[in-house]
């Protein structure tokens, strides 16, 4: 930012005596490269402060610099309809460009991780950048470098998509977390923030895991994850909403994944299952899709319905994930609860059509609440359903089909009533 400018976005004026009407713009209505033909003004607590003199340069810098302190308004003094009649975007306007087509928002999206906007407590300082997720697109909230630790206001919980960060900076995201595990404040948000924060290392540990099964540390991290996860449920810190992720944008593993095993430890909990179990079962919900990792792009992201030939290939990730994981020393019961996930009481389950008390109590835990999960995320073919129409379809199935535990079932309603999800 050139020096005159600077001078103006620090030093300012207040507002004081002005009489005008001061209309709220936001900073993306404002060109860059143009010459602003009036003062701008933010807001100063209850009145304004003028950061933009007339006829200043209104460019990149100063943009970037207003969205790391967190003013996405400005307020221009003046006629309300004139001012707005001045921002209108003209006739000549290049149209909006086209959305890119879903093979190269796939490729996109692997450049983003998905964290919650539970985990930004206001005051919250962040040396990495936080962009929205709205669709395919994916637009900068905040932007700033790993030496420039910036302010994350509150208006970051309003907006309408999910957020994510660069997978670039995903070791900046986890330092930040620890702080967060280290913060000895009762505010309600720092708390609320501090449990989020224990769901946002579940996802990066499982990404880690998904990324390379075979490393003991990754291995180590999940059963981090899953007893940290089994502690805040068992002492009810955190509402099951609050652990679990509702993604804006399309599944990804590492959400689904940890949804799974947030759900079968509520499950498991309920049942009264002991530690070691429910250690156990929450691993294997971890691990459960592992298999996807040897899945092509062209068939685990594909936006339509599988073909008969591709449904071969995708249930295929069920033994390929015991073969990735059967002989690192995790527990039996969790290979188990993995090898099990798509199996179905009924029997017409996969791989093997397993049906009744051929499949453990672990197996039966997971193809439910991976079924339930699957439906209520978006995928790249199918909108979400609500938790209530998920949980009307898994009746119906129970009942016509007996595709599930009926006694499981009505514990996963009652769970979710009690949550107030449903």
């Amino acid at each position: 930012m050139n020096s005159s400018v600077a001078q103006n976005t620090i030093s300012g004026s207040p507002a004081g005596t002005a009489q005008k009407p001061k209309v709220p713009v936001s900073i993306e209505s404002f060109l860059l490269g143009f010459k602003v033909p009036f003062d701008v003004y933010s807001k100063e607590g209850i009145g304004y402060a003028c950061i933009l003199k007339k006829w200043t340069k209104f460019d990149q810098d100063i943009k970037a610099s207003l969205k790391s302190k967190g003013i996405l308004y400005l307020y221009v003094e003046g006629d309300p309809t004139q001012i707005k009649e001045f921002f209108k975007a003209p006739s000549s306007a290049a149209p909006k460009p086209a959305e890119p087509d879903y093979h190269s928002y796939t490729k996109t999206k692997d450049e983003f991780h998905h964290v919650s906007k539970l985990v930004f407590a206001p005051g919250s300082r962040v040396n990495f950048s936080i962009f929205n997720n709205v669709g395919t697109q994916f637009s900068p909230l905040i932007e700033t470098m790993p030496d420039r630790h910036v302010p994350v206001t509150e208006n970051i919980k309003t907006v309408s998509g999910g957020l994510a960060i660069k997978i670039a900076d995903i070791k900046l995201f986890r330092e930040y977390i620890s702080g967060l595990s280290k913060t000895s404040s009762t505010d309600s948000s720092a708390m609320q923030a501090k449990i989020a924060g224990i769901k946002e290392s579940a996802k990066m540990n499982i990404r880690d895991f998904l990324s390379d099964p075979g490393s003991s540390k990754n291995i180590d991290g999940v059963v981090v994850s899953a007893n940290q996860v089994i502690s805040v449920l068992r002492r009810k810190e955190a509402t099951l909403s609050n652990m679990l992720t509702v993604s804006a944008g399309d599944m990804h593993l590492y959400n689904h994944s940890t949804n799974v095993a947030v759900l079968s430890t509520a499950i498991a909990l309920a049942m009264g299952m002991d530690q070691s179990q429910i250690e156990k079962l929450a691993m294997g919900a971890m691990m459960h899709d592992v298999g996807k990792k040897n899945l092509h792009s062209s068939i685990l992201h594909k936006r339509e319905a599988l073909t008969n030939e591709e449904f071969v290939i995708w249930k295929k990730h069920v033994t390929d994930g015991i073969s990735l994981i059967q002989n690192n020393g995790i527990p039996r019961e969790a290979i188990v609860g993995v090898q099990q996930h798509h199996e179905r009481v009924s029997g017409l389950g996969y791989p093997f059509g397993l049906r009744g008390i051929a499949i453990t109590p672990f197996g039966k835990i997971l193809s439910l609440v991976d079924c339930y999960d699957a439906l209520t995320t978006r995928r790249p073919f199918k909108q979400p359903l609500t938790p209530f129409a998920a949980l009307e379809k898994i009746l119906k199935e129970t009942g016509e089909k007996g595709n599930f535990d009926p006694e499981l079932v009505k514990l996963l309603v009652k769970i979710l009533k009690g949550q107030g999800r449903i």
